[in-house]
């Protein structure tokens, strides 16, 4: 089983976002990547605790760092 490379550069050419929905729509794309990455959910814990709401959206140097 191999990584398209299609999705790849998807992911890494997706711009910062700037709202919640930017979100959603990154991590519904990333969402193919966590049987190939391991430990995803930990890379990607940060960007989901904003979706739930957990941590506020307006931290922006701290979202952008871990985008």
């Amino acid at each position: 089983m191999k990584v398209d490379p299609q999705y790849v550069k998807a992911i890494s050419k997706w711009p910062n976002p700037t709202n919640i929905i930017d979100i959603s729509n990154f991590l519904s794309l990333a969402g193919y990547y966590p049987r190939f990455v391991k430990e995803f959910s930990q890379i990607t814990s940060f960007l989901t605790n904003v979706l739930r709401k957990v941590i506020k959206f307006v931290c922006i140097e701290q979202l952008q760092k871990e985008f």
